[in-house]
């Protein structure tokens, strides 16, 4: 952490480590947080006798063939150029049956680009074998024509059943406009991820249901049934304005998934008049001292072109949304 600020920052509610004996030790942190004995999990364990021995700076650029225990071995690089490993024939875990038909390259060569356009092109001219493409837009636009009509290369797509990351808004409940589940599912459902997927990701993106989205074991695609059902019922019986009664009649799903932008907008309307929001001759809800308005902070302007067209549909529904862009740093500060 001393030697890189995304260190320093992400493990900085590590107190103190304390040694028990030869084979444990014991983590003090600064704060109570429930992910900080997995972020603490996530610390590499590097051997001292290597990186501690006399004369080396580990903070410094450290060019030594790393010390390491899996299949392959590097046999040679060319430092910000390239890095080949060789399959190690004595790897210790070449017959432990979770590896059995795994790592079956010889040799793996991964080169260095710094420019994404001068890579794209150099896959194209051949000179490497396999690219990752994680950008909707590339994908659409630059991977495709003579090249794949010639079969020159291969566009495929490879589906997995991983828990999928999530990106979303989230909503901070400490503020007065965010606290009712009614409001938040006014403001939830205005956002037309329909028209964004269609315009800004060329309909290769979809819609999360739930936070185990893509794992068919853990994913809810139905209506609660069995013990499922029993569970929701006692919870709805205890926290009766935590649960909604659609938990038991409906698929799980974002507010206003499935309906029409326009509609939406009109059911968003009609909650928000409900709950006592009244529209103003500046076009800003209110409700008391309150206004409808809030910001939204973003750590970086990637995500900008998404929140643009949200904080337009926000405003039909008498919502003022202030897009703010900072650096990362500050981000993780607010």
């Amino acid at each position: 952490p001393q030697y890189h600020p995304i260190y320093k920052e992400y493990f900085k509610d590590i107190k103190s480590i304390e040694k028990i004996d030869a084979h444990t030790v014991r983590y003090h942190f600064a704060i109570h947080n429930q992910e900080l004995p997995l972020i603490t999990g996530q610390m590499i364990i590097l051997p001292k006798h290597i990186y501690g021995a006399k004369g080396k700076t580990f903070g410094s650029d450290f060019d030594d063939i790393a010390v390491a225990s899996g299949p392959y071995t590097i046999e040679k690089y060319d430092y910000g150029k390239y890095i080949t490993y060789k399959r190690n024939p004595n790897w210790w875990g070449k017959s432990i049956a979770i590896n059995k038909g795994r790592y079956n390259f010889d040799r793996v060569t991964y080169k260095i680009y710094l420019d994404p356009v001068a890579q794209r092109e150099a896959f194209k001219g051949g000179e490497f074998d396999m690219q990752l493409v994680n950008s909707s837009r590339d994908w659409a636009l630059d991977y495709k024509g003579d090249f794949v009509k010639k079969g020159y290369y291969l566009r495929t797509e490879f589906p997995h059943t991983r828990i999928a990351g999530m990106q979303g808004f989230a909503m901070n409940m400490r503020k007065e406009i965010f606290k009712s589940r009614k409001d938040r599912a006014a403001l939830a459902m205005v956002f037309d991820f329909e028209w964004s997927n269609k315009n800004l990701f060329y309909g290769q993106y979809t819609r999360n249901d739930c936070y185990f989205d893509n794992n068919p074991e853990m994913k809810s695609k139905r209506i609660a049934t069995g013990e499922v059902k029993i569970l929701l019922e006692s919870l709805r019986a205890k926290y009766k304005s935590s649960v909604p009664k659609t938990a038991l009649t409906k698929p799980v799903g974002a507010p206003g998934q499935g309906s029409s932008a326009e509609r939406n907008i009109k059911v968003a309307n009609a909650l928000l008049d409900s709950a006592g929001w009244k529209m103003g001759s500046d076009g800003i809800r209110s409700k008391g001292k309150d206004k409808m308005e809030f910001e939204l902070l973003l750590a970086g302007p990637g995500f900008q072109r998404i929140a643009e067209p949200y904080k337009n549909n926000l405003k039909k529904i008498g919502v003022h949304m202030t897009i703010k862009v900072i650096q990362i740093a500050e981000y993780e500060e607010r």
